[in-house]
């Protein structure tokens, strides 16, 4: 299973170096590709009772689809968000910052990769 914009089957690209790496971006080099389902963040957050508080995502570039697409309500119970996010043609941290931050979350901490910004890793908070 795979985080994923929808709740439809996606194609799952696998390096072969770890399964750690596995996205749903094709990245450089050989790797094989798998189809999985794909789970869209809204149908993860609601299936469990009570409802997170906090959103922890290291999703191989998963993060923006799951973030920039999730309805509003997904994110009601969230206090933090705890990310990493990873180099996705077209995609920027700013969009993620942006669309959290008008959920109403903080930017409480930032840490780019010094050889690559579009890879680092930042906690939003929404607690007083």
């Amino acid at each position: 299973m795979a985080l994923a914009e929808r709740n439809e089957s996606v194609q799952l690209w696998d390096p072969g170096q770890a399964s750690a790496e596995a996205s749903l971006w094709r990245g450089r080099g050989p790797g094989t590709t798998s189809t999985v389902e794909g789970r869209s963040l809204w149908s993860l957050m609601t299936r469990h009772a009570p409802p997170p508080t906090i959103v922890k995502m290291d999703c191989e570039g998963a993060e923006y689809a799951a973030i920039l697409t999730s309805p509003p309500g997904t994110w009601d119970s969230v206090e933090h968000v705890i990310l990493e996010y990873h180099p996705v043609p077209g995609a920027h941290f700013s969009d993620l910052r942006r669309r959290l931050e008008d959920l109403g979350f903080h930017l409480e901490w930032h840490a780019p990769d010094d050889r690559d910004p579009n890879l680092g890793m930042a906690c939003f908070d929404r607690t007083p």
